[in-house]
């Protein structure tokens, strides 16, 4: 569609005027555009008064005045008329006036200007419908004419008010621009083109330019949102657009089209292929700073780009402007930093990222990072610090090596703190002078040895000479514990819900407890049961699913760091009760076995074994009677025989559990004889 159309100082010979209202014998410019078809485009500058028309006439070679038109020739009167006789190109419009509905536009193509008559004859069927524009279908080619209109009232009636002009009618093909050149940035396309001033032989009637693409090996032309540029007084001439896709080869030319809408020729074609060639933005926060060895480390955050393939590290010295790309391979996406080892200490550097994507564009540079390479060395920090407790004369050792060959050491520093238990974050310096050796025994604190459980971390730095610090290198220590850990203070177990006991301890005096051991001992037995090794924060332990009426006791011992383990302490005796009797029996039967004489019951239980202490298997002559206990079966059992007993007899199987508690109900089943 037409872009916002910016108005300039153009070429017809009427425009450096307004728009005229007709009145009495007007000076009219009228501008003839004669086509090779026998048509002649006449154009006049008068605005038409509304609700009045015009009759148009024509004298060849100053012969006889002949009346063209039967009847006046009206202009629309209304936006919406306007509107119905554009169709569609009238929303080509609507960015001529601030206003969208069909009225405001009309009016404001009616305004006495130069945009509107500018905007008129760049549409010829626009200039038809606001009276500006006469179509003489068949114009003596090759004559000189004159026409002349003559306005009309409401009623078709001369209103004395008439105007002429007169041209040669020759057909005139407008020259084609030249010296196109095109450009791209992913998908936009610059045109710039050159035309030759107004007034140039054969240019007098161009209104704008249309520019024309086609993709190559394809026959299909096409115009780039319907797009015009309208021509000024200037010889150069610029437009963008955007092409379908990018990845293909494309050929674009320009043509001038005159007030009739006549092409000119095609310009030259120029080819060229549209890739993807936006570079992807330059990333932000770059940071530098200067290492121990003279050297410059960039850092720099991950590039938001899609396609991003890299990036490059570009430097410039404080007294120099230029920067100079210094990485030679690209470094990886998700590879954030780069360090310069070619830097001269004293020296001021400026660094710069650019990131470059997967089609080779490379972004703007990013912001300067400025790093100073100071004169100056840290010295390398002790390497292989091991630490071990001497059992002979209770110290503690260190060995370590120096981090390379050192000649302007001053001293090392020796540093220990206490981490567990712990006792402060501080590190508290053991050698008040100077020290150059590589090993260091550590007698206590204030002589007096260490205590035992207790771990130590030590930490030693290289000072050099000029009084550079180097990193810390640290180890740690624990004194080995010889004596066994005192046990808890109290142990305490009580039955729960759900054969559960829940077994608690009091924590032990010993410092050097590192975790406890929870054991169980049935009634009866000697052996204790490990059933858990907590650590020392954890001192609570849950026994489930435990046989109900047996009796246990629990133990907890108290262990160090290198497994000294305390005396037991046990608790109470304990033991799990039911609260209800068994669940009963379910799917009994009572089947006559006749080769064994005897009635085998069988049955199931929803019971764990260790639940119960048995069944007890009841016997009846009637289902409603009074049974009698004929026989008990374990509680890992699910048969009983009752020897001797024949078809006939009733039987019901109570659960039974370890306090003698039989279940609450017993389904009675009848024995018999089962056949196949």
């Amino acid at each position: 569609m037409i872009s916002r159309i910016s108005l300039y100082l153009v070429l017809l010979p009427f425009m450096l005027m307004p728009v005229k209202p007709a009145s009495g014998q007007s000076s009219a410019e009228i501008t003839v555009v004669t086509r090779s078809d026998g048509r002649a485009f006449v154009y006049h500058d008068q605005m038409i008064p509304l609700s009045q028309g015009y009759h148009v006439s024509r004298s060849i070679a100053g012969g006889p005045w002949q009346q063209l038109t039967e009847s006046p020739v009206l202009p629309v009167q209304s936006g919406p008329r306007l509107q119905q006789e554009l169709g569609r190109r009238f929303d080509l419009l609507r960015d001529f006036s601030d206003r969208n509905d069909p009225q405001s536009i009309f009016l404001r193509l009616r305004s006495p200007s130069t945009e509107s008559l500018l905007l008129a004859f760049s549409m010829p069927d626009l200039a038809l419908a606001m009276g500006y524009l006469f179509v003489d279908d068949d114009a003596p080619l090759g004559q000189r004419v004159q026409y002349r209109f003559e306005l009309t009232d409401d009623l078709g009636r001369p209103t004395g008010v008439s105007f002429s002009g007169e041209a040669v009618l020759e057909p005139v093909t407008p020259p084609a621009p030249t010296r196109v050149t095109a450009s791209n940035q992913n998908r936009m396309i610059t045109l710039n083109w050159q035309y030759p001033r107004p007034g140039s032989a054969g240019t007098e009637h161009v209104i704008y330019f249309m520019p024309r693409f086609s993709r190559v090996g394809s026959d299909r032309v096409i115009t780039p949102d319907q797009q015009f540029q309208l021509r000024t007084t200037s010889t150069t001439f610029r437009q963008t657009f955007q092409v379908p896709q990018t990845g293909s080869e494309y050929e674009f030319w320009v043509e001038a089209i005159d007030y009739s809408g006549r092409s000119s020729l095609p310009s030259e074609r120029v080819r060229i292929r549209v890739a993807d060639n936006v570079p992807p933005p330059p990333v932000t926060s770059v940071s530098g700073r200067a290492t121990s060895r003279f050297h410059s480390e960039i850092s720099w955050p991950v590039s938001t780009a899609i396609d991003v393939a890299g990036y490059h590290v570009y430097r410039s010295t404080a007294q120099d402007t230029v920067f100079t790309r210094i990485t030679t391979d690209l470094i990886p996406p998700l590879a954030t930093s780069f360090v310069d080892t070619e830097t001269i200490p004293g020296t001021q550097y400026r660094y710069q990222v650019r990131v470059l994507d997967t089609l080779g564009n490379e972004s703007g540079p990013s912001n300067s990072a400025h790093v100073l390479i100071v004169d100056y060395v840290r010295p390398p920090a002790p390497v292989g610090l091991s630490s071990a407790f001497d059992r002979g004369t209770e110290q503690i050792v260190l060995n370590w090596e120096a981090g390379s060959p050192e000649t302007n050491l001053r001293s090392y520093r020796i540093l220990r703190r206490q981490v567990n238990p712990p006792s402060g974050r501080a590190f508290t310096q053991l050698n008040e002078s100077a020290y150059l050796d590589i090993s260091f025994r550590d007698k206590g604190i204030s002589t007096l040895g260490f205590e035992e459980g207790v771990t130590y971390e030590y930490a030693v730095l290289a000072i050099s000479a000029s009084g550079n610090i180097s990193d810390t290198t640290k180890t740690r220590v624990q004194v080995p514990v010889l004596t066994a850990p005192e046990p808890p203070g109290s142990v305490r177990a009580q039955a729960g819900n759900h054969n559960r006991i829940s077994v608690s301890w009091s924590p032990s005096s010993s410092q050097s407890v590192t975790s406890y051991n929870v054991y169980r001992k049935q009634a009866g037995t000697e052996n204790l049961q490990l059933l858990r090794s907590a650590n020392r924060g954890n001192r609570f332990y849950r026994d489930e699913e435990l046989p109900a009426d047996v009796q246990f006791r629990y133990a907890v011992t108290a262990v160090d760091s290198v497994g000294n383990e305390s005396p037991a302490l046990l608790s109470d005796m304990v033991q799990v009760r039911r609260s209800a009797p068994p669940v009963p029996a379910f799917n009994v039967q009572a089947v006559v076995n006749a080769e064994a004489g005897a009635v085998v019951i069988t049955w199931q239980s929803r019971e764990e074994n260790e639940m119960l202490g048995g069944f007890r298997i009841y016997r009846s002559t009637i289902a409603t009677g009074t049974y009698e206990l004929v026989g008990e079966a374990s509680s890992a059992e699910r048969r009983f025989a009752d020897e001797g007993a024949g078809p006939g007899g009733w039987y019901r199987v109570f659960p039974v559990d370890h306090t003698g508690r039989k279940a609450r109900q017993a389904r009675a089943v009848q024995a018999v004889i089962r056949t196949r």
